[in-house]
């Protein structure tokens, strides 16, 4: 159940990523094409901060995304191996010890 929340968390996050880069490489067309057109300075240099704010915005969740995807690699790793620790001491059980 946790890596299922785990996964959606992600999964979100991804999409947030994504959205994120697009806006940014939006406003980053139509501020260029603002100074081009040699058009207000002001609205320049607000579309220029706008975009640099969100440029750090868009670094952080990229980097949020990165370190939940490991997490949830290493969760679902972990969950697989107590598994397999599971089944191994269930063969153990069932096979019982025998002294010779």
């Amino acid at each position: 159940m946790l890596i299922d929340k785990k996964r959606r968390q992600v999964r979100r996050i991804r999409w947030a990523v994504g959205i994120a880069w697009v806006v940014l490489l939006a406003v980053c067309i139509v501020g260029g094409t603002m100074e081009l057109s040699a058009g207000d300075r002001l609205v320049s240099a607000s579309i220029a901060w706008f975009a640099r704010a969100l440029l750090l915005v868009a670094l952080f969740l990229t980097v949020s995304w990165y370190v939940r995807s490991v997490s949830l690699r290493f969760d679902i790793i972990q969950q697989a191996l107590g598994a397999i620790q599971d089944r191994l001491e269930k063969n153990v059980q069932g096979s019982g010890t025998r002294a010779e």
